[in-house]
């Protein structure tokens, strides 16, 4: 049982780590073609898709609502030399956050994602409930890092894009 479900979860990090890989070597044809199809797109087809957003807006309200009180709670607990911390880490990076309150409250956000499937699926499944538990703090952590790589690794590539429009620009 223990076997199929690491299989089943093996398949699906794979596939979602594939797909992340193609969305990122492909995104400007992606977003190209979106925009085409978007201008050459009948005015039928468009009022259709007012009313199917008016659900996805339903939803968009109840997170931003959340998410608004976690940011609200994440200002008080936050301090001034951890934003200033991570102020500089999104500057470096281009703000792909909006500030560092939100980058916190997303970091939380995410080490729960990766730690909810864990708990739920493996943890009535297997009988030495401490290697379960260990790999959800692991999972946790790795939530909690990951934004930080991502915010490190838009460093690089705004260095990189920088450094490629100005090559003969020279650091001092």
């Amino acid at each position: 049982m223990v076997n199929m479900i690491l299989l089943f979860l093996t398949a699906g990090f794979l596939s979602y780590t594939f797909a992340g890989i193609l969305l990122f070597i492909n995104k400007k044809e992606i977003l190209y073609n979106q925009r085409v199809v978007q201008f050459f797109e009948e005015p039928a087809k468009k009022d259709s898709k007012k009313t199917s957003t008016k659900k996805s807006m339903a939803i968009n309200n109840l997170v931003s609502k959340y998410w608004e009180r976690g940011t609200n709670y994440l200002n008080k607990k936050v301090s001034k030399e951890e934003r200033r911390k991570i102020d500089t880490l999104l500057r470096d990076a281009g703000y792909p956050f909006k500030t560092a309150v939100d980058f916190r409250l997303f970091q939380f956000v995410l080490s729960a994602v990766i730690v909810m499937p864990i708990l739920f699926f493996m943890l009535p499944a297997v009988e030495n409930k401490m290697n379960i538990w260990l790999l959800a703090l692991s999972g946790a952590l790795l939530g909690f890092r990951l934004p930080v790589f991502y915010l490190g690794k838009k460093k690089t590539a705004r260095i990189k894009l920088i450094n490629k429009m100005m090559p003969d620009f020279f650091d001092t």
